[in-house]
């Protein structure tokens, strides 16, 4: 090991992580307390937040679509809406056809990649996809047709809401130029997302398609990261399903090169990825774990399993936290996923 390894090591060995889970379990403190404790904490790595704004929604475009062979009948709603005074955030909302009452919903956060049409059965050029799909495997469709209102925002920094420089230059995103000004002006890109997506909630919320006591959250990669934030920090989330993200930071962010996205402000003297995602109990999640997932490692990810089973079990709610170990690679597995939901919405 190098001088340049031993420092990042002996970082992280340093880091103080005030709010780690593992004292509650022991019994020295309450969960409740170190829930609160933590949550409290939390905005000050998020950054600073800006005033909260009306949403504004309006309607782009309505397309109503037909896939026999999917099994989907649904009406796709191109929108825009303010989730702050100085950022418009572009979405999709997808509601399925022939709903009998309100419908349970889903915030459906998309992953590194060409953006939100991913997820919603749209290339990059804006045609409609048939067939082929990527990592994301149209996971916002899949939802739509199992009877699911979507939404499905595009995050500062994907797709349509890259900087113009580099949609020029066709670079794939515009994650470290925006992420790098927002921490001159004492902001992080995660806290700028997760509010995007918290906006998008109260969106889905107030239609009258919506049950807003059955809203859950679905996300991968980036978009895990920001859907089980979402959930940590909005008690409205009654359901997560996270994949490729949860995995202990000393073998996933902090071992090897990630997007500047994934790093808040001092986030490891807080609390690591198993203290962070044990948040959420006692709501339902469910993991998804690539066995060929280079970036989020299976061995970090039962680590990290470990720690949130065992607050599941001191609740006594061990029945809702659900882990799909599935034979993949950095990808939506779906193999438990929609079932899950459709069980805890």
């Amino acid at each position: 090991m190098n001088y340049a390894d031993a420092y990042l090591e002996r970082l992280y060995e340093g880091a103080e992580r005030r709010h780690s889970v593992r004292g509650a379990l022991r019994g020295g403190t309450a969960l409740e307390a170190w829930r609160e404790g933590l949550l409290a904490a939390l905005p000050g790595a998020l950054g600073r937040e800006p005033e909260d704004v009306a949403p504004n929604a309006n309607v782009l475009e309505t397309t109503e679509l037909y896939d026999d062979a999917k099994h989907i009948n649904y009406t796709r709603i191109k929108l825009l809406y303010d989730s702050e005074a100085a950022l418009t955030t572009i979405a999709y909302l997808l509601i399925p056809k022939g709903l009998e009452g309100p419908a349970p919903a889903v915030v459906a956060c998309t992953g590194h990649g060409y953006g939100v049409r991913d997820i919603v059965g749209l290339r990059e050029d804006f045609s409609e996809r048939d067939g082929e799909s990527t990592y994301q495997k149209d996971f916002g469709l899949e939802l739509v047709r199992r009877g699911y209102a979507v939404i499905a925002p595009e995050p500062v920094g994907f797709g349509e809401l890259r900087l113009s420089s580099d949609v020029a230059q066709d670079k794939g995103n515009s994650c470290d130029r925006i992420s790098d000004n927002l921490l001159l002006v004492g902001r992080t890109m995660m806290g700028a997302r997760v509010r995007q997506y918290r906006v998008a909630t109260t969106i889905l919320a107030g239609l009258e398609e919506v049950d807003e006591t059955r809203i859950g959250a679905m996300g991968i990669s980036g978009g895990g990261l920001t859907s089980a934030f979402l959930t940590m920090t909005d008690a409205r989330i009654k359901a997560l399903v996270c994949s490729g993200y949860p995995c202990l930071y000393k073998d996933s962010i902090y071992a090897m090169y990630h997007c500047v996205d994934n790093f808040p402000f001092g986030l490891l003297n807080l609390a690591e990825c198993d203290d962070l995602m044990a948040l959420i109990a006692p709501r339902p999640q469910l993991w998804e774990s690539g066995s060929r997932d280079p970036i989020f490692p299976r061995a970090g990810v039962r680590e990290a399993e470990k720690t949130v089973r065992s607050v599941y079990e001191a609740l006594e709610v061990g029945d809702r936290f659900d882990v799909d170990y599935f034979e993949g690679e950095h990808e939506i597995s779906g193999r438990k996923a929609y079932d899950f939901l459709l069980r805890h919405l």
